[in-house]
């Protein structure tokens, strides 16, 4: 059953935009797959992610890596104080991994680290696929790629700098009339 559901849905290609959504693919799973096994999807599918497969509990430990890493990263990234420093790093599982995210992030350009971000894990869930070809390994990993696929789709530079345009407005305008008022009074 796994092998013709996982052949139903298109293939997935980083350089292209998601071709369903993951929600549609849920769905879809939900006519074909035992309740355990949509248990399974949807825990590897949180934010943290969860799940009892020994897939689900390598992915969460390699999120957890990733994250750990990337908060680190962000942290020297600040002035120092600002912020509390992460905890010191638990012993590392996927080096390949946190090579590749380490990699990331000597790019200066946000977006592009992002991009080389969802690149090591895209990577990541590719080689496990290819390992354990329409296998439930597969499956998991098929619905984590597309969920990264969705998060870069919302990607949008023209978007990004409104937000950045609006979040600065919204804090500069109180300033800006502040000393407004200041000047009026002075004046």
């Amino acid at each position: 059953m796994r092998q013709f559901l996982l052949s139903s849905f298109p293939s997935l290609q980083l350089q292209e935009p998601a071709p369903l959504k993951l929600e549609d693919m849920l769905s879809r799973c939900s006519q074909h797959l035992s309740e355990t096994e949509l248990d399974e999807l949807g825990a590897v599918c949180s934010t943290p992610p969860e799940g009892n497969s020994g897939f689900a509990r390598d992915w969460a430990k390699a999120w957890g890596e990733l994250k750990n890493l990337n908060d680190r990263e962000r942290v020297k990234r600040l002035p120092p104080g600002s912020v509390e420093t992460p905890p010191a790093d638990n012993p590392h599982r996927f080096d390949r991994l946190r090579a590749e995210a380490r990699h990331a992030w000597d790019a200066a350009d946000p977006l592009k680290r992002e991009e080389a971000l969802l690149l090591a894990q895209w990577s990541w869930l590719d080689e496990r696929r290819r390992a354990a070809p329409y296998s439930q390994d597969d499956l998991l990993a098929y619905a984590l790629q597309l969920k990264l696929l969705e998060l870069r789709d919302a990607w949008n530079e023209e978007a990004g700098t409104s937000q950045f345009a609006e979040q600065t407005d919204s804090f500069m305008n109180p300033l800006l009339e502040t000393l407004r008022a200041k000047e009026e009074r002075i004046a």
